[in-house]
Order: structure tokens, then C-alpha cells, then sequence
């Protein structure tokens, strides 16, 4: 077993996101938000869940990308790094075609704002607040087990259906496979803020490339977040939690990189339980944050596309807890 898995060349598993971003990593849409602690959940109750099943919503679907050396299971209920054989955690394996070496044990969406003063959250710790599917015009959640809502699986011989489109996903296959899901808050939130809904139906797109070299370790995420609750939003921050979990989860440490815009986990000592001495390293990057207006400012998009009187927001914090 070690031999085997000294064997394994080492590498860095990143997660680059295109809203935002771990352990948790934030950025924000106003100001900065008052701190309350009434329904927050404690470190034990972290270390509580950690230890129980996650349980799946009605209607949950989940799809490995798998496209590279990287193999990273996404959700339709707001869990990253889910496993859909398995059911569970620890869906983010490397390298690609095994199963004794996972970097995450899990990952979740973060979303919390002021509405009329009343500070409310989505999430998805070790349990979730988030269910499949679109949120109606007239503010209800769709059915949440309707069989269009799953996590579709899109490459160059199987592009991007119609149903699909018309659910929010991209026409055009980004990378060369593509996963997309459509998920909304209205589900319950008691088992984990128990705060009222935000209302927000977030439009996922996980991508990768079929390449050699640095791209070969990277996975894509786009979340698109469309308030359709009905009440205004202020102070919005979104963020990412993670688990990491790198290999033997005993011997792991994490940094961040606030100029990057980075946050990583790693193997706190030169041997692994599971990868021996060729020990992966996990990172998470903002590759672009939220957009907001600016008065007299210019954004500069990736591809070169100027936007006026607008703001591209980075990391705002990383934090992170045992």
C-alpha cells in the first residue's frame, strides 16, 4: 500500500472560482456586516456534523468532473467535493482513477445578507440549506423533484441541451467537459442558521480541460446568484467553506494568500498515511469576484472587456477553525 502510493507523482489541486471563494474565503457586495451570534453554529457543533451523513434533499443529484487528473464531485444542493456512488463526502480524489487518495472531505456554498435588517444565510456546511431547481416568477421554489433539475454532464460530443439553456446553463460547452446545476434556498434552514430564506436561486457551471501540464490540475466553478425573493439584499457576502482533508486527515495545515487571493491546505509534515511522500497540496483561488457599481471607476474583465463605472471585488477574508 505505501509503495503503491509513493508511486503517485505529488501535485496542487486548484479550485478556481468565478465569484467567489476558503476555510471560509468571503467577498462582499456593501459593507461590512454587524456580527451576530444567536443562531451561529459553534466549533462542536462543526465537529458534531462532520461525523453524521450528509442528507441528501429530495430531488439531489450529484456528477463527478473527471475530465483530467482531477476528479471533483458536484451537487445540485449547494455540497462541493460530493461523491455520487458513494452518496457522501470526500468526492474530491487525486490523482484520477482511485479511490484510497481524496484532498477534501467536503465543501459547501456560503451566502449571507441584511434583509430589512434581519440578517439571514444560506449554506451548506455537513448539512444543507439549499434543493434543486429554479425559483418560479412568482417566488416559489419549482419542484424540487422534477427530473430536469440534476447535474448535467456536457463534453464536445454531447453539448449543452436545451433544457438545460433554459434552466440558466451556458449554450457554449466551456472547457472541454462541463457540469451545470440550478439550486435554490427555500428549502429548510433549521438544521443549520435557522434563518428565514434569502430567496436566491445560484446557477452553477464546473468546468475543466482535457491538457497536460498546470491545467491538468485545475477545476473551474462560475456561481451566478439571482435574487428573486422579492426583498432587497444589502451587505451580500458570498463565500466557499471547505474541508480539507489531505489524505490522513491528522497532519494537515492551511494558509492564505491575501494578495492572490489564495487559500491552501497541506500535509503539515514530510509522510502521509494515504499518499506517503508524494503528498498532494489543495488551493482555492478568486479568479474573478462579484462585479458591483462604482462611480467613476473602470473594470478590467480577463478577456480584456472594459466595464465603467464598475468594481471587481476580491477576497475580503479567510478564516479558518478547528
Amino acid at each position: 500500500m505505501r509503495s503503491a502510493m509513493s508511486s503517485r507523482r505529488a501535485g496542487i489541486i486548484l479550485i478556481l472560482l468565478g465569484a467567489a471563494a476558503v476555510s471560509a474565503q468571503t467577498a462582499r457586495g456593501q459593507s461590512k456586516l454587524p456580527v451576530k451570534h444567536s443562531t451561529a453554529a459553534t466549533c462542536e457543533d462543526f465537529q458534531e456534523r462532520k461525523h453524521q451523513r450528509l442528507s441528501k434533499p429530495l430531488g439531489g443529484d450529484a456528477a463527478l468532473l473527471d475530465i483530467n487528473l482531477v476528479e471533483f464531485g458536484v451537487s445540485n444542493f449547494g455540497n462541493l467535493a460530493y461523491d455520487p456512488v458513494a452518496g457522501g463526502y470526500q468526492g474530491l480524489y487525486y490523482p484520477a482513477g482511485q479511490r484510497w487518495g481524496s484532498v477534501l472531505y467536503t465543501g459547501g456554498i456560503w451566502l449571507v445578507g441584511d434583509v430589512n435588517g434581519d440578517i439571514r444565510s444560506a449554506s451548506c456546511q455537513y448539512s444543507t440549506e439549499y434543493q434543486p431547481g429554479m425559483i418560479l416568477p412568482d417566488g416559489t421554489a419549482d419542484d424540487p423533484e422534477d427530473d430536469q433539475y440534476q447535474v448535467y454532464k456536457f463534453d464536445a460530443e454531447n453539448p449543452p441541451t436545451p433544457e438545460a439553456i433554459a434552466q440558466g446553463c451556458p449554450s457554449e460547452l466551456l472547457g472541454d467537459q462541463m457540469l451545470y446545476s440550478v439550486m435554490n434556498d427555500l428549502g429548510t434552514h433549521e438544521y443549520l442558521n435557522d434563518t428565514d430564506p434569502l430567496g436566491v436561486e445560484i446557477q452553477q457551471t464546473t468546468w475543466g480541460y482535457d491538457a497536460e501540464g498546470a491545467l491538468a490540475n485545475v477545476v473551474f466553478s462560475r456561481f451566478r446568484i439571482i435574487n428573486k425573493g422579492g426583498n432587497q439584499i444589502r451587505n451580500a457576502y458570498f463565500a466557499l467553506f471547505y474541508d480539507p482533508d489531505i489524505g490522513d486527515n491528522n497532519d494537515d495545515a492551511s494558509g492564505a494568500d491575501s494578495v492572490l487571493g489564495l487559500v491552501y491546505a497541506y500535509n503539515g509534515d514530510a509522510y502521509d498515511e494515504q499518499y506517503g511522500v508524494q503528498v498532494p497540496a489543495f488551493a482555492s483561488d478568486f479568479f474573478q469576484g462579484p462585479i458591483v457599481d462604482a462611480p467613476g471607476e473602470t473594470a478590467v474583465l480577463n478577456d480584456g472587456i472594459t466595464l465603467a463605472n464598475k468594481r471587481i471585488l476580491g477576497q475580503t477574508a479567510a478564516f479558518h477553525f478547528t
